[in-house]
């Protein structure tokens, strides 16, 4: 393992962990290493990569921007898991447990709300041309195999 200590009046350490992620230098990096069994880099190899060097204000600026940018994308992904947890209850509350709104005024006769009927996927679709491997599916999907509409 190599530990890298950028000297702080020459580079900004978040300006460098970008630089260390860009294309050029991943290519720089992947033609000096080496080894059979775990590919690395010898140290010495390492200080000969080069990599594109500002003035220091620049650096700091673009890694607090860039930095910027990685924070409100990691927020977006965990909004964005959120509202995929919250649609999958909600679906598993509407038409798994058929608490939808207005269920309490709603009469089930054979496990269907009154007014929904049970059709064959064939007759309300044209084409089916995706496949879906069952180990992929949630486990509530799987337990109801009968698509239900509102007709």
């Amino acid at each position: 393992m190599i530990l890298l200590r950028p000297k702080p009046a020459i580079c900004d350490p978040a300006y460098l962990l970008y630089v260390f992620q860009s294309t050029q230098v991943q290519g720089e990096l992947t033609s000096c290493a080496s080894g059979c069994t775990v590919t690395g880099i010898k140290n010495a190899e390492l200080r000969k990569v080069r990599v594109p060097v500002p003035p220091i204000t620049q650096q700091q600026i673009i890694g607090s921007t860039l930095s910027a940018y990685d924070d409100l994308m990691e927020n977006n992904r965990r909004r964005m898991g959120l509202l995929e947890e919250a649609a999958r209850l909600l679906y598993r509350e509407w038409f798994v447990r058929l608490r939808f709104p207005g269920h309490e005024h709603t009469r089930i006769t054979n496990g269907l709300p009154e007014g929904w009927e049970q059709k064959i996927l064939g007759d309300i679709c044209d084409d089916i041309r995706e496949m879906v491997s069952p180990e992929n599916l949630e486990p509530d999907s799987r337990q109801r195999c009968r698509l239900c509409y509102h007709g």
